[in-house]
């Protein structure tokens, strides 16, 4: 699910505050982004913003707790607080963890022409973009222990001169590779009715799969495939066993 501000005309240049779901603007952005938190109570976030004037596709390591901020377009123009966090000491930084090098080798292995860099040491820009950024990782990293963790944050800037296509595409291919790498935190070998636990109760359910001789699909494998050969069988179950036995 996504959420975004909407500008007239869509495609401007300096294109202001916007209008709707998270403007351009601190406090209507920290608003809507809570809401939508307790909402939607998300795995993951990924937050976008524009970037350079170029065909960047800028992968973020550093948002920061700053003091000092750029002005947005209507009063007041700063954080409220500012700094935002006071949970963090002053100007302190909370990184990224987004899956980041996968990202930059999936874009640059790809034919979609984007630039794509990790900014390693740079900070995101000290306006709404770092600020928007920073409020993902903040969930992220407070949720951790939760029920229900956030178990990904982070930013990206995308340059002006994409077009609108080459943005989508590597956009679906950014998804797509943070949802591949939030599966497999999320997937528990050998845990197949999904209880986070694993016991007799996933042995007779996989025996039943078994014998329905049904042609596994990728879930499947993930859940059941213990020795990773490709066939889901009684060697599977003989490690789950010794799982549960040890």
């Amino acid at each position: 699910v996504s959420f975004f501000p909407e500008f007239d005309p869509p495609d401007c240049n300096n294109c202001g505050q916007g209008y709707g779901d998270l403007e351009v603007d601190y406090q209507d952005t920290s608003e809507d982004f809570w809401r939508i938190i307790d909402e939607v109570k998300p795995s993951g976030i990924m937050t976008f913003s524009r970037g350079f004037n170029n065909n960047s596709w800028e992968l973020e390591s550093n948002v920061s707790n700053w003091v000092t901020w750029v002005a947005d377009y209507t009063q007041p123009y700063f954080p409220t607080p500012s700094p935002p966090d006071d949970s963090v000491p002053n100007n302190h930084n909370r990184g990224t963890a987004l899956p980041i090098t996968l990202i930059e080798d999936a874009l640059d292995n790809s034919d979609i022409d984007v630039n794509c860099y990790i900014d390693q040491n740079g900070n995101a820009g000290q306006f709404l973009s770092e600020f928007m950024g920073y409020h993902g990782m903040s969930y992220h990293q407070s949720s951790i222990d939760a029920d229900n963790p956030c178990v990904l944050g982070g930013h990206i800037h995308v340059g002006g001169q994409l077009s609108v296509r080459t943005a989508t595409d590597a956009a679906e291919l950014t998804i797509e590779t943070v949802i591949t790498y939030l599966d497999n935190i999320l997937i528990i070998p050998g845990d197949i009715n999904d209880d986070e636990i694993i016991n007799i109760q996933d042995i007779i359910q996989l025996i039943n799969y078994i014998l329905d001789d049904v042609e596994p699909n990728q879930d499947w494998l993930n859940l059941a495939d213990m020795n990773d050969d490709g066939s889901i069988n009684i060697q599977d179950i003989i490690l789950i066993v010794e799982m549960i036995l040890n």
